[in-house]
């Protein structure tokens, strides 16, 4: 009985875990911590913070800290011996930890105490924790006599844990997979400033020099200086070497000198080490789109050469954007690198409540349920595609992932389905025709299932397959009934339907132990018909996603309910509004938004020329007849917007989204460099500027306008209805574009605030809040437009520049806080000398502008203050450019601000150099990839040519053939490329690439009875085989393997040694393998290409 027990509660425990996985069976036999928990992570996370407090602590104790005479009491200090206690809990931590061991769990604490206790982990950290500090100058006080510090050499000993740095990392990588892309980053930017606080500490270490003495080591730091400032300079002077930004002073002896070369390398490498991380980052991200865009070249090519039309050339395209570059494509490649298991529980947890809430299945249990969803299949349709027409086998049953799709009743759309919903269940099910067409209106991607799949899982659950086939025909039972009612059962479902959308969901309460045995007993004597009705009934709002059939089966008889004559319009409720289903999608986009008028009551019970559209119209109609406000707002609305739309697709729209970058473009320079530099924002005198600001504020005005037409896309499917397009801008970018656009100069006077009269472009600062715009407008053209290499090169230069820009603005407004430089230290002076100061002065007397000097009683003219602004902008723009590129002399700072600033623009300047780099290199190769493969590929079948002994001429033959496969293909196999097409875009593409042969075709004697299905087979057993120039297609006497058309190039035939004759485009060949009676047939002629052939 023992055994027994226990046998039963590992099963228990097993089967009722939430994930299902075999770890809790584990579990219960092992004691040891789970190394995956969350808080087992977050205690190495905070491990390694401590690790790294420790790293960058030390060395500026033992350098700085030891130096200016710091305390050990110091609370950096006290802080560093608290966290020496966390390390100590640590060997807790890791003697109760499970491990991995090649691939297995291992939770004994046994094995774990063993494993760790027997590494050498365990003895570098048991080294390492050990307070030498504490120790030795209890037993050796002489060693380390009182006055000096904090001895911190005796702490070095720490950096014996480095060996845990490695796991640390790889618990990060664990933990924020999610945030890759940041998480190297930040990786990057530690491990840049750990090496230049190392080497700052290592600089300092080599003592200071005495500004008194006349004979000083120049290489050395200054020692009068404070603490801050000395650290902040040993910092300037190792990120200036390590970015080549600045040189400093040159070394004087061997260690000096071999310490700055030691700093050079370590610069070089940290190049290196930052570029290798962006290229990865961007192969990693960047290396799926790079091969679909290569594909995308290479079929665009392809098609053009066989000159296939253009809107087939349109619609293939697109699709292969769609599918290479959606969500879904990313996931069907990462799910192929899962085992089958895996890959079934994922679908398993995405897609059972969704295949739960099919009516048909609702008193099925989960394993059934878990059955069915296991085995639905993935796959994408584009546009305007028919699924399926009315009257057509019902193999398969759809649940749309993505995209939209319209159900047509006799050519008349009767409903929308989005993500969520399902269609086609019935006709699966009950093995019946289809009563309704699907047609795709997007892009779309499906899971389906077969009725081959149903039928094998309904043999393992028979008294589903009879409880749903009972519910099918009670369903199609009701149709009838509905249908010879003669519309009351339309009403009466409408009216329902009226009342359900327009209530509040009630929050269900789970029901007691007697109230659900008394249901039990209540249900089993209603009858079998009016549970299937009431299923069918509540089903459609629970979820929303039944299929079309079950919606006529609807039409019962009751009698309807009458509406009050009067009804409050109530506000949607959260459900309803957050509804994925095919009423309230109609329901919420049935009514105008601003029409101007509405429609009356009485026009909605006209006739239909389909029951089902006339139902649905009927219910559009009356939610919006009680929800629609005609006031004076949607009037004016309606009389100022255009009838037409703009499409965000179209090239004008490309056009106006070039000439609203180079107006943000403009707003940042002319803003940034009237604040930077006050002497050139004079009101008065800049008329040009004061006329272009009324232009630029024009043209916002204009934007704002077009807005409220621009068409948007949304779960795949492009608004075009003027309405939703306005409510969506209002709703959403319009009041920040109304904040930019308002003219603050003329609502705000000058005269109220002295610092408005000195800077007046302080109210042009808002219009900068359209850089929020940017990461949208790059997002809608990189999905409707594609720049060429020379593009982005412009691109590239007009950002860098735009960036020396600021660089140079933000130097020169440094002297707002620290002044200009003398004119004795021109020449060392790290801000602009005094010489340079122009002030801009107001005459409070009458108002009037003058310009004078700062350090004299000089006055400028407006032409000699622009031309001192000039001096100034070039010497703050050559600065810009020696911090980003470090290019060129740079001037020591002689401040804490000035260091600090220096160092971040270095910083900036290195980063970015590196992310020009990653882009530049990235935007080519996405660009050439297909050539660059084509290129691999070539030099592959050249080195195994040159491997071999072939004569001479077979390498010219190569080289003729490699030239001629990229001209006419791109280096591409064009049976795989077009394999990735659907059937319906696939066919009419061959079609048109096989029109020569085709033609051939139809000449035939006796043909015209079977030329559809002949172009048919001919189509779907095609394949395309290149010849170079000169190539010989076969010789007499070969065995007959196949018929050949010639779709490109000219062949030349001889028939036993006769006269050559040729052939041209639709010609054919091989007749000989059109003989089925002989068991052995050769060909007749010899045919060789003439010229390059397919």
């Amino acid at each position: 009985m023992v055994e027994r027990s226990r046998r039963h509660s590992l099963v228990r425990n097993v089967s009722g875990g939430g994930s299902g996985s075999f770890y809790g069976y584990i579990g219960e036999l092992r004691n040891a911590f789970d190394p995956n928990s969350g808080l087992l992570k977050s205690w190495r996370q905070l491990l390694l913070c401590c690790l790294l407090y420790e790293a960058f602590l030390l060395p500026f104790v033992v350098t700085f800290a030891a130096k200016n005479g710091l305390p050990s009491s110091t609370a950096a200090f006290r802080a560093f011996y608290a966290i020496e206690f966390l390390f100590c809990a640590d060997f807790y931590v890791k003697l109760n930890t499970g491990f991995y061991e090649a691939g297995d769990i291992h939770r004994d604490k046994r094995k774990a105490r063993a494993k760790y206790i027997k590494s050498v982990g365990f003895f570098l950290d048991v080294l390492a924790v050990l307070p030498l500090s504490l120790i030795l100058p209890a037993t050796n006080t002489a060693t380390f006599p009182q006055g000096i510090g904090w001895p911190g050499w005796l702490e070095f000993h720490k950096f014996l844990r480095l060996w845990r740095v490695p796991g640390y990392l790889s618990n990060l990588d664990d933990v924020y997979a999610k945030y890759f892309r940041a998480l190297k980053w930040l990786k990057v930017l530690i491990v840049t400033a750990f090496v230049a606080h190392v080497i700052a500490c290592g600089r300092f270490a080599f003592g200071c020099r005495d500004p008194s003495t006349h004979i000083s080591d120049t290489w050395l730091p200054l020692e009068s200086e404070p603490l801050g400032t000395q650290y902040v300079q040993a910092l300037f002077w190792s990120v200036g070497l390590l970015t080549g930004a600045f040189e400093g002073a040159l070394p004087r002896y061997n260690s000096e000198f071999a310490f700055t070369l030691a700093v050079m390398l370590l610069g070089f490498i940290l190049f290196i080490y930052a570029c290798s991380t962006l290229f990865m980052l961007s192969k990693s991200e960047s290396n799926q789109t790079m091969l679909a865009q290569a594909r995308i070249n290479q079929l665009r090519h392809l098609l053009t050469f066989h000159r296939v039309p253009e809107t087939l050339q349109t619609e293939a395209v697109e699709y292969l954007k769609r599918h290479y570059t959606d969500a879904e494509s990313n996931d069907r490649e990462v799910v192929k690198l899962l085992c089958p298991s895996i890959t079934k529980d994922i679908q398993v947890e995405l897609l059972r409540g969704m295949v739960g809430r099919i009516p048909l299945f609702r008193g099925c249990n989960q394993q059934f349920i878990v059955a069915l969803t296991s085995l639905l299949e993935m796959t994408s349709v584009p546009a305007h595609v028919t699924l399926f027409e009315a009257g057509d086998k019902g193999d398969y049953m759809y649940v749309v992932n993505s995209g939209v799709l319209h159900i047509l009743v006799n050519g008349v759309k009767v409903r929308e389905l989005r993500q969520g919903s399902f269609f086609g269940e019935v006709s699966v099910f009950s093995k019946r025709p289809r009563s309704a067409a699907v047609v795709t209106t997007s892009y779309c991607t499906l899971y389906r299932l077969s009725r081959f799949h149903t039928e094998r899982v309904l043999e393992g659950y028979p008294d589903y397959a009879v409880q749903i086939a009972e519910t099918i025909d009670e369903m199609l039972n009701e149709r009838e009934t509905g249908k010879s009612s003669h519309g009351g059962g339309e009403e009466y479902m409408l009216t329902t339907l009226y009342h359900l959308s327009s209530k509040s969901p009630l929050k269900k309460k789970r029901a007691s132990l007697r109230d659900r045995a008394n249901k039990a007993r209540s249900s089993l004597v209603r009858s079998k018909s009016t549970r299937a009705l009431s299923s069918t009934r509540h089903s459609e709002y629970d979820g929303g996603n039944i299929s079309m059939n079950e919606k006529r089966a609807i039409n019962f008889t009751p009698a309807p309910i009458v509406l009050p004559p009067k009804v409050i319009a109530k506000k949607p409720s959260s459900k309803l509004v957050r509804s994925q289903s095919a009423y309230a999608h109609r329901v919420s986009n049935g009514m105008n938004w601003w029409p101007p008028r509405a429609p009356s009551l009485k026009s909605s019970t006209a006739a239909h020329p389909d029951s089902m559209q006339g139902f649905y119209d009927n219910l559009s109609r009356r939610r919006g007849s009680q929800q629609l406000a005609e006031d004076a707002l949607s009037r004016v609305f309606c009389r100022l917007l255009m009838r037409r739309v703009i499409d965000h697709t179209s090239r004008w729209r490309k056009y106006w989204l070039i000439i609203l970058q180079g107006h943000l473009a403009a707003n940042c320079y002319i803003i940034s460099l009237l604040l930077s530099f006050p002497i050139l924002d004079c009101p008065i005198i800049n008329r040009g500027a004061q006329a272009g600001y009324v232009l630029m504020d024009i043209l916002l005005g204009i934007d704002i306008y077009l807005n409220f037409h621009l068409t948007y896309t949304t779960n795949r499917k492009k608004v075009t209805d003027p309405p939703l397009i306005a409510k969506h801008y209002l709703r959403g970018s319009f009041v920040p574009d109304l904040l930019c656009c308002i003219p603050y100069r003329l609502l705000v006077p000058l005269s109220d605030s002295t610092v408005l009269l000195t800077h007046p472009a302080l109210l042009r600062l808002p219009v900068l809040l359209r850089v929020w715009h940017i990461k949208g407008h790059l997002k809608e053209w990189e999905n409707s437009f594609r720049l060429s290499r020379k593009g982005w090169f412009l691109v590239a230069g007009m950002a860098y520049l735009l960036l020396l820009h600021l660089v140079a603005c933000v130097y020169f407004s440094l002297t707002y806080v620290g002044g200009f430089g003398s004119e004795d230290s021109s020449d060392n002076s790290w801000l602009p000398t005094s010489e340079l100061e122009v002030r801009l002065c107001v005459d409070h007397s009458d108002g009037m502008y003058y310009y004078s000097s700062g350090h004299s009683n000089t006055s400028y003219t407006p032409a000699e203050a622009h031309a001192v602004a000039g001096i100034q902008y070039t010497r703050a723009l050559y600065f810009g450019a020696t911090m980003l590129t470090t290019l060129g002399k740079t001037v020591e700072p002689s401040s804490t601000l000035q260091y600090s600033v220096a160092l971040i623009l270095m910083l900036c300047g290195f980063l970015s150099m590196a992310v020009m780099v990653d882009t530049m290199q990235k935007r080519i190769t996405a660009s050439a990839f297909e050539h660059k493969e084509f290129l691999v590929t070539r030099t592959r079948v050249q080195r195994f040519i040159k491997s071999r002994t072939v004569p001479p001429g077979v390498h010219q033959r190569v080289k003729s053939f490699l030239d001629f496969w990229w001209s006419c293909h791109r280096g591409a196999v064009a049976s795989d490329l077009l394999n990735d097409l659907p059937e319906t875009i696939k066919r009419p593409i061959l079609r048109s690439m096989c029109q020569p042969a085709l033609r051939t075709l139809s000449l035939l004697a006796d043909v015209r009875p079977s030329l559809d299905a002949l172009e048919q087979v001919f189509i779907d057993n095609v394949r395309f085989i290149l010849y170079g120039q000169g190539e010989i297609i076969y010789r007499q006497g070969d065995y007959a393997s196949g018929l050949f058309f010639l779709i490109e190039g000219e062949l030349i035939i001889i028939v036993d040694g006769g006269a050559p004759r040729t052939i041209v485009k639709g010609g054919f060949i091989g007749t000989a393998a059109l003989n089925l009676s002989e068991t052995s047939v050769s060909y007749a002629e010899r045919v060789t290409a003439a010229s390059g052939c397919i």
